[in-house]
């Protein structure tokens, strides 16, 4: 087999690794200058409400940090927060992630989308999906996943503020619809 030549008939030579290293990072920068990067917002906790049947909810920094590794939070969402409610006593929580949406990037099937891929990954370790739903809790239409091992996940659209919020929630108190109802304005 013939050997690989350049167009000047010679040989092409093997890159330094410090060329190596400078291709990788100009593409890891075009990357980041290219894509758009959701980032942490706290101030969206205000859209939950502050605590749950008693149980404060908390600002939740690695929910947020595993929010923003998902490459789809990534096309819809410009920034993002995550909040936490757990009885210490019974096991009960509920966990939200409030997302701010990219102008125009969500309607209803990208909204299906975002419901499937995040029930598909909150019911992951809890033996899968079993069924989905949709109801009224208050005045929200709330789509709500039930896994087979019992967590549940609710879904809002907070379509007028541009704001989807998610939660899973597992327990007889059931934090998750009582978390929908009470988000506020």
């Amino acid at each position: 087999m013939p050997e690989e030549q350049n167009e000047l008939g010679e040989q092409p030579e093997e890159p330094t690794r410090a060329e190596y290293a400078e291709v990788v990072a100009v593409q890891r920068r075009r990357q980041y200058f290219t894509r758009r990067n959701a980032m942490i917002t706290t101030a969206l906790l205000a859209i939950l409400p502050p605590s749950v049947d008693g149980l404060e909810v908390v600002e939740n920094p690695d929910g947020e940090a595993a929010a923003l590794g998902d490459p789809l939070l990534a096309t819809i969402g410009s920034a993002i927060a995550a909040g936490f409610a757990i009885d210490p006593a019974s096991g009960d929580f509920v966990y939200a992630v409030v997302v701010r949406l990219l102008p125009g990037a969500m309607d209803e099937a990208g909204f299906r989308d975002f419901r499937a891929t995040f029930d598909d990954g909150a019911c992951s370790q809890a033996d899968g999906v079993a069924r989905t739903a949709e109801t009224r809790i208050g005045d929200r239409t709330v789509y709500i996943g039930t896994c087979v091992g019992g967590l549940r996940t609710y879904h809002v659209w907070l379509e007028d503020r541009g704001v989807l919020v998610s939660a899973s929630a597992v327990g007889e108190r059931r934090l998750g619809e009582l978390l929908v109802v009470n988000l506020r304005p």
